[in-house]
């Protein structure tokens, strides 16, 4: 199957095959050098979390949580629903880091969404230098963003969200709009995790990519409902 033409966002132009896209580098062709997928959207492995289990409080690393988990979040703890791990689970993949006035640490892909000081949700690579973040310690101010790369994988809670290194953050990715879509299109998969969390975990994970997609053809086709287009 040959790559597809699926259209140009900020000045790159996208292709797609087999269902996936790619990024075509100007004046080079398609090969495994200078083509790659669309980034995934995720937490590094090493950021921590806090859990709970029989009444005892613990942190424990992205990288270690698992489905039935559950996490700190806004509301309390609450259940991890499925753990989404990228194609390549062992790859390493570009992040932001942010470092914080409180000395906290977090590393995350530049779609996926933090809380912004009023409750809005904007993808981290929205963020800048001495913008106001909230945490589990209240709202705290962003003194440095670095560049990365790290393990990465995503944890998808009941509400839809969690404390890692402290910092709130969304289990999804894009914007917020698209957050809340997401959200509620994962409520069978929510459903389902009461009496099989492993099969659960098994369909959010198979039905990702599909949504990734969707997500992706939104960015392109219609760059409305995305902040930095």
């Amino acid at each position: 199957m040959s790559y597809e033409y699926a259209g140009t966002r900020n000045g790159d132009s996208f292709y797609k095959k087999d269902g996936r896209y790619y990024k075509k580098e100007r004046g080079a062709g398609f090969n495994d050098t200078n083509t790659y997928y669309i980034e995934v959207s995720c937490f590094w492995n090493q950021g921590k979390v806090m859990t709970l289990k029989n009444d005892l409080e613990r942190a424990v690393s992205v990288g270690d949580i698992n489905v039935g988990d559950m996490v700190l979040t806004t509301t309390g703890y609450q259940k991890v629903v499925s753990v989404y791990l990228p194609e390549t689970s062992s790859g390493i993949y570009p992040i932001l880091r942010f470092e914080t006035s409180l000395g906290f640490e977090l590393g995350l892909t530049s779609q996926h969404l933090m809380y912004d000081a009023s409750g809005k949700l904007k993808s981290a690579g929205r963020f800048k230098k001495n913008d106001v973040i909230q945490t589990n310690k209240g709202m705290d101010t962003i003194i440095r963003i670095k560049k990365d790369y790290a393990k990465v994988r995503s944890i998808v809670t009941m509400n839809g969200e969690l404390f890692v290194d402290n910092i709130r953050v969304s289990s999804y990715s894009g914007n917020e709009e698209i957050a809340m879509v997401l959200h509620r299109l994962a409520a069978p998969i929510r459903l389902m995790s009461h009496g099989s969390p492993k099969l659960a975990n098994k369909l959010a994970n198979f039905a990702a990519p599909f949504l990734k997609a969707w997500y992706f053809d939104a960015k392109i086709m219609d760059c409305s409902l995305l902040e930095s287009c």
